[in-house]
């Protein structure tokens, strides 16, 4: 009886470090058992809680018994590292091109910003045509430093370059494609003092130059300069966001459009203080944006028109600092 149970079990090796074996897996059919016409393997090793199943496809016991044999031989060498993981060696053989496009897909799915991914694809995939970098293993810090001593671009963008690689070779670490980062220990460019353009703030007249010909969009330039919220940010700002009839007026930042998370600015300041505390949003530059002729009159959910398909009314910033400037 014990003999007819133990039928699907052709092959079975109990060593102190594993246990596996192949069978052809088997099922009941009008009260007559059959068995499948291909062979399997399940193989479980020391420390592992449950036995892997895994197809062989191949008919004859003695090519599956060879298979499995194969199996246990490349974990042995990967035990004693004489050859590298499997996810190591599958992966060596994707192209890089591959493995960029799943990482962008990954950061589309956590929820990373349209212009951010862009911006990682376009590092990415320009460092790994300009480098001639095919497959995992062509990466190497030299011709990193040997591509970024040819350009002519700011520190600030070439760190931008580094930064957005190694986030890419650390998801591919993480997921155990390569054994360590080889961009890992790559210093990042002194920009202090070597800035092409040196950022400054407006000055009161600068600023009253700009509002000066602002024409409709000067309550859009009010709220960013007494909110401190982003260019971008006010670009994504709904109506919903905005609070105009609560007793203390407030303008939430959503945290699907700020790095920073979910950001309430109330209107209880008369300086703006950015992101880290309470900001100054006086309620009549909302008012003003409510009643502007930029926005009367349209449907739209954002707070600056111009988002959802209609061209007239879009916030046209840099034109009003090229004529102002």
């Amino acid at each position: 009886m014990r003999n007819v149970k133990t039928q699907r079990v052709k092959a079975i090796i109990r060593e102190r470090d594993y246990i596996a074996y192949i069978y052809r897996p088997r099922r009941r059919r009008n009260g007559k058992l059959i068995f499948a016409r291909l062979y399997r393997a399940r193989v479980r090793f020391r420390d592992e809680h449950k036995a892997k199943d895994i197809p062989l496809h191949v008919t004859e016991k003695p090519s599956a018994e060879q298979k499995l044999q194969q199996i246990l031989n490349e974990h042995s060498q990967e035990s004693v590292g004489l050859i590298a993981p499997k996810a190591i060696r599958e992966a060596a053989e994707t192209p890089l091109a591959d493995h960029s496009a799943v990482y962008t897909r990954e950061l589309v799915t956590a929820g990373c910003v349209k212009r951010y991914v862009q911006g990682v694809e376009n590092y990415v995939g320009t460092l790994l045509r300009e480098c001639k970098w095919e497959y995992l293993k062509d990466i190497n810090a030299e011709a990193f430093q040997n591509w970024r001593q040819r350009q002519k671009k700011s520190p600030k963008t070439l760190n931008e370059y580094l930064v957005a690689t190694r986030a890419f070779l650390k998801w591919a670490e993480r997921l155990g494609y390569i054994a360590h980062n080889p961009l890992e220990k790559v210093e990042l460019l002194r920009v202090q003092g070597r800035q092409k353009r040196a950022r400054r703030a407006y000055t009161p007249e600068e600023i009253q130059s700009l509002l000066t010909v602002a024409g409709r969009r000067l309550p859009i330039y009010l709220m960013a300069m007494l909110t401190g919220i982003r260019r971008g940010e006010i670009k994504q700002l709904r109506w919903a966001d905005v609070e105009l009839d609560a007793e203390a007026p407030k303008i939430t930042v959503p945290a699907s459009i700020s790095s920073k998370g979910d950001t309430q600015l109330d209107t209880q300041n008369s300086v703006a203080a950015g992101h880290n505390g309470s900001s100054a949003v006086t309620s009549p530059s909302l008012r003003q944006c409510e009643e502007s002729p930029l926005f009367m009159g349209s449907k739209s959910r954002f707070v600056t028109p111009g988002r959802e398909g209609s061209k007239e009314g879009k916030w046209s910033e840099r034109q009003d600092l090229k004529a102002n400037f």
